[in-house]
């Protein structure tokens, strides 16, 4: 639905010990398309990218927030050229999902 709509979706903090795909399924299982992951600690992506089968898929970190004030308060960057639209971030995104 979110990729019908021009979303993008990938699985958020797999790292957590709470709510984590990672704690609750043991890993991020490749049949599930994901080829980009979000982990809370930047600093688990070694040890974390044990548990996901897909092996090319790309980490990234960000605030995690829950309010519109909130975001862009923890850091984190995905560069893109100078001046590029929002639309670009989202195919960013969008590509390192793979349909079924």
């Amino acid at each position: 639905v979110v990729f019908d709509r021009g979303g993008a979706a990938f699985p958020a903090h797999i790292d957590k010990n709470s709510n984590g795909a990672v704690a609750i399924l043991g890993t991020v299982p490749e049949y599930a398309g994901y080829r980009l992951c979000e982990v809370h600690d930047p600093g688990a992506v070694p040890e974390i990218s044990k548990f996901v089968e897909y092996r090319d898929t790309e980490f990234i970190s960000n605030s995690d927030a829950h309010y519109p004030d909130a975001i862009g308060t923890a850091g984190g960057e995905i560069e893109l050229p100078e001046g590029a639209p929002a639309e670009q971030m989202l195919l960013y995104l969008r590509r390192h999902y793979k349909r079924r």
